[in-house]
């Protein structure tokens, strides 16, 4: 955050001067002002600390507040982990260092008890409506084929989970995966998109399979001739791990 005090500069013994009585301001008038100017900043210095901003004022050209802001904020790097599933609720504190550099950060956040169902949708919509790549499920994929299908073309798109994604339990034995696939026009507009979900409780012989060549999934886009960007997502629910990536798709 970026607080900027709209009120530029103060002079808190004029603000504290009153004409109705003689000898105005007071002392206690006077300190009363500071304070409560005071508190204003402190306050304003404390959101910026904790969210990684800066505070502006005390300063006329409220102009290049908003410039600096701006500025500042074109550049950064994004951080991110998966916490640990045996973290309590509540208020979490975080610290970054960089050797022969100055941070700013947020300094916490808040994690509440999960709900698996209200997380699997927070973080779909996230994934889906994001261009960034997530590497926790690694995958590959190629689009193999693509036949008339009425007014559009099938495209079948063929992903391989590879072995290292450890999408299995070997003590559980529950697979709970969901592909995701959204075809978007240029101007953004969802053309076809697929969901599906594969949720198993598997047999050991199954388990030691997937464990050695890993999983192939295969679906289909129904698309009109044209380019779109796909966005390919793959979520493990058990865990909450999200692999995605984008794809260029020609279809004609």
């Amino acid at each position: 955050m970026y607080p900027v005090d709209a009120r530029g500069m103060t002079n808190t013994a004029w603000d504290a001067i009153d004409p109705s009585h003689k000898y105005s301001p007071t002392a206690g008038e006077k300190s009363g002002r500071q304070q409560a100017n005071q508190d204003v900043i402190t306050t304003f210095e404390r959101l910026a600390a904790g969210t990684g901003g800066k505070p502006c004022y005390n300063r006329p050209d409220l102009t290049n507040c908003f410039k600096e802001a701006l500025d500042d904020s074109r550049d950064y790097y994004m951080l991110g982990f998966y916490v640990d599933k045996n973290t309590k609720a509540g208020w979490h504190k975080l610290q970054i260092k960089v050797d022969g550099a100055n941070t700013r950060y947020r300094n916490g956040f808040l994690f509440p008890l999960p709900d698996p169902e209200k997380t699997r949708d927070l973080d779909m919509s996230a994934a889906v409506h994001s261009l960034l790549l997530d590497s926790a499920i690694p995958f590959r994929g190629e689009w193999t084929t693509s036949q008339p299908k009425g007014d559009k073309i099938a495209n079948t798109l063929v992903l391989q989970v590879v072995p290292e994604a450890n999408v299995i339990d070997p003590e559980q034995r529950k697979l709970n995966l969901e592909f995701v696939g959204v075809a978007r026009k240029r101007d953004g507009s969802i053309a076809g998109q697929f969901n599906q979900r594969v949720a198993k409780d598997l047999p050991p012989e199954a388990v030691a399979t997937i464990q050695k060549s890993g999983i192939t999934y295969k679906n289909t886009l129904d698309l009109p001739p044209g380019e779109y960007l796909v966005r390919i997502v793959v979520r493990d629910n058990n865990t909450g791990r999200n692999g995605a990536v984008n794809s260029l798709l020609k279809v004609q």
